[in-house]
């Protein structure tokens, strides 16, 4: 129902747009701020804060849809890159012609369309709510981290983290088994760590330590 509803009134909009003769001349980006995992994952020894459904690194939360329409966005093409929500505003910006440089984070999403010679293929997201967290994902795995001793509901982040998840995800795809603590995983653990610890420097400019 809520589906056909958003449909429906998508729709709508649309129509005005034509009408209006506005629509060949109108950038329409559809996205949403996070999915759910529905409370079935932070419930474990690490949980400090709340009792959260969408501020996880697990991709029932993480991914989310993401179209754009209009301007140069066009032709139907499909980015199976991994991009963020967080570009979104730069890529706005950058659609009205405004180039905001270093001062927002994310990227303009027109380097994924036009494949971007050096883009880096992986996400950066910041955990808060069941602890402080913050987790990098590639298209092959994903490896997160979090606060000890951090409530979620109280604290932003931290200057200390230790290993939470780490998942295979072309081997499990549902992410059902945490691999932080298998041995034959180390040096992709490893790995991962200094790309978090690379994007956390980068956007909060902040270098933590993180703890095996």
């Amino acid at each position: 129902m809520a589906c056909a509803s958003l449909d429906w009134n998508l729709g709508r909009i649309i129509d005005i747009l034509k009408k209006q003769n506005l629509y060949e001349n109108t950038v329409i980006i559809f996205a949403s701020d996070h999915g759910s995992h529905f409370r079935t994952r932070n419930k474990d020894g690490h949980l400090n804060g709340y009792d959260d459904y969408k501020r996880t690194c697990h991709d029932a939360a993480l991914r989310v849809p993401l179209v754009i329409r209009g301007g140069p966005f066009t032709g139907g093409k499909v980015i199976k890159d991994l991009v963020s929500t967080a570009g979104i505003p730069k890529t706005i910006l950058s659609l009205a012609g405004v180039d905001p440089g270093n001062a927002l984070i994310g990227e303009n999403f027109l380097d994924a369309v036009n494949n971007e010679k050096g883009r880096l293929n992986e996400v950066f997201a910041q955990i808060s709510e069941s602890r402080v967290g913050r987790c990098v994902r590639t298209p092959d795995f994903k490896y997160s981290v979090y606060a000890p001793g951090k409530n979620g509901g109280m604290y932003m982040d931290s200057l200390e983290y230790a290993d939470d998840f780490l998942y295979d995800l072309q081997k499990d795809p549902f992410e059902l088994k945490n691999l932080i603590k298998e041995p034959t995983y180390r040096d992709i653990k490893l790995q991962l760590k200094e790309r978090l610890l690379y994007w956390i420097e980068k956007e909060e400019h902040k270098k933590p330590v993180i703890h095996d």
